[in-house]
């Protein structure tokens, strides 16, 4: 996928004739007019290579829908995320270190499923694995072996090669093609019913206001290739969202949980398909006036058809319903997967990144309330640094950005911390904590001794850890190794180098406030230097400007 302030990251933008943060009216302008209006060429190509491969699989792997040519079809698109050439292809050109060649370099960082284990560096054997079983799918995918067994060889070795790092597994989409692929050993019907429970979780995580406030026009609308052209329809002249699109933003997250419970409790062949259609239609919808992934909603909509014949035809077997061992692991797998990891997601989304997978394994589709975190660093640190020493990539990064870096409050970064924490005023956020962590009583000092560095900025900019970003995942903490190895800090980090700030997500049942962190790198959890704030709920603060036409915008 595309990621905002790409071109940035390419080195493509003029700094000289880049318009200073202070000149934009607001954050959300500079998103729509520089972001969106940067990306909207990428966006438009990724849509017509789209079209064209839509066309071209329709006429050849799309054309049968049968088990075996769903498996095949699952294998090749894993296969592609693996390598990086899926829709994150445009990451690895931005990465200093692209996402494949990273997994195959012996001494490349990595996130290791057992970190007291395994080493935080890609080993011969770890990078060995990876290439085995790439080469062992492109034999499996050209010879068409689809049987059982190399389903579960395909699935067992990639998992083997998923232990030296985790970076690999979810960037994979797991829960959207392994875990897809995996079902199909079990009943004929299970896909269809984990499809059913992708549809029902995504639109009913997306009923709280982050997506239909915030989401659905700064970033799903935003940055289509067709949608930002009519920008002005969805946001008003002050670039807030209209009341119109909030409605029609939640109206969809409703269709798609209505579409999702229709296919879990309908009897195919009758009702049911008109509930099919409707997250076929669904899907249309995201492929033309959405940001994308492109390519993954058809092979959804391949999926979906498939499994719905497979779902009929098993219908109508003599036993189909009978409560034999595979229909007792069925229900298990498609128990866990559909409903397990998801309520946790419900319940404790901290919990859900560090151990369940994140909140793509649960199917939380583009709906936002994720953490975020950017860290501080300290420039005197920088200043006597060499480009070439540990955790080169990195280094050199940090030392690119602190050029001509004077002020913090000026940073554009700032804005884009905005985008990704669902509206939220982070630096109001440091305005408000910074004293407790870094020591000093005037802001003025503080502007102009730290450097503000996003966490999603390493991962576009340096090594490219994770294709399908998400920073609950335990990925997110390597990336302050990494940077504290970059200042040299291997041992012993003196305090006041490094602060980190955390927008935590909220707890979707029930949750009413944003938790805020701002904390030297060296303090404990349960330190008094550790700045806590709860916050409103970023997004409604929009809705609240909008009806308050006197309280001036931020």
């Amino acid at each position: 996928m595309v990621l905002p302030g790409l071109l940035e990251t390419l080195g493509r933008s003029e700094k000289s004739s880049e318009r200073r943060k202070s000149e934009w009216s607001s954050a959300q302008e500079y998103i729509v007019e520089k972001m969106g209006a940067e990306n909207l060429r990428i966006t438009q190509l990724r849509l017509v290579t789209a079209l064209l491969w839509t066309l071209i699989a329709c006429c050849t792997i799309y054309r049968r829908f049968d088990l075996p040519q769903l498996r095949w079809v699952l294998m090749l698109h894993h296969l592609m995320a693996a390598v990086g050439v899926d829709e994150a292809i445009l990451m690895s050109f931005a990465a200093s270190e692209p996402f494949a060649l990273r997994l195959l370099r012996p001494g490349a960082p990595v996130t290791p499923w057992i970190p007291r284990l395994l080493p935080r560096k890609q080993t011969v054997l770890g990078a060995g694995v990876y290439a085995g079983w790439v080469l062992l799918a492109a034999v499996q995918l050209i010879t068409y072996r689809v049987a059982d067994q190399d389903v579960l060889l395909f699935t067992g070795i990639f998992l083997l090669a998923c232990i030296f790092d985790r970076g690999l597994f979810h960037s994979t989409r797991p829960s959207d093609i392994l875990k897809f692929l995996v079902s199909s050993l079990l009943r004929p019907d299970s896909t269809y019913m984990l499809l059913a429970c992708l549809y029902f979780w995504s639109g009913f995580y997306k009923v709280r206001g982050f997506f239909h406030g915030f989401v659905f026009q700064y970033q799903f609308l935003n940055f289509s290739g067709v949608s930002w052209l009519f920008r002005r329809c969805y946001l008003t002249q002050d670039y807030r969202p209209r009341p119109f699109s909030r409605l029609f933003g939640q109206f969809g997250a409703w269709l798609e949980t209505f579409a999702g419970l229709g296919m879990m409790l309908s009897a195919l062949p009758h009702p049911g398909v008109v509930f099919v259609v409707l997250a076929l239609a669904m899907h249309v919808f995201i492929f033309f006036f959405g940001m994308g992934p492109f390519r993954w909603n058809v092979m959804t909509c391949y999926m979906l058809l498939c499994s719905t014949k497979l779902r009929m035809e098993s219908a109508g077997m003599p036993g189909g319903e009978a409560w034999t061992l595979p229909s007792v692991c069925c229900a298990l797998y498609v128990g866990f997967f559909g409903w397990v990891i998801p309520g946790i997601g419900c319940l404790d989304p901290e919990a859900l990144g560090r151990y369940f997978g994140g909140y793509r394994m649960a199917t939380f589709h583009f709906a936002g309330n994720e953490m975020y975190h950017a860290l501080l660093v300290c420039k005197d640190y920088l200043t006597s640094l060499e480009p070439s020493g540990p955790a080169g990539s990195v280094r050199k990064l940090l030392l690119e950005r602190r050029q001509d870096y004077l002020r913090l409050s000026e940073d554009l970064d700032l804005f884009t911390a905005l985008l990704y924490s669902d509206g939220l005023d982070v630096e109001g956020a440091l305005r408000r904590g910074f004293r407790r962590p870094s020591g000093l009583e005037d802001f003025e000092d503080f502007d102009r001794k730290y450097m503000f560095v996003p966490i999603t900025w390493l991962n576009c900019r340096g090594p490219l850890l994770n294709t399908k970003w998400d920073e609950s995942l335990p990925i997110t903490e390597s990336f302050v190794d990494l940077v504290g190895e970059a200042l040299g800090f291997e041992s012993r980090m003196p305090r006041g180098a490094i602060l980190v700030f955390v927008a935590h997500p909220m707890v979707w049942m029930g949750g009413q406030r944003k938790l805020l962190e701002l904390f030297d790198l060296t303090d404990s959890k349960w330190c008094e230097h550790r700045w806590r704030e709860e916050v409103d709920l970023p997004w409604t603060q929009v809705t609240e400007e909008l009806e308050d036409k006197k309280k001036p915008l931020l």
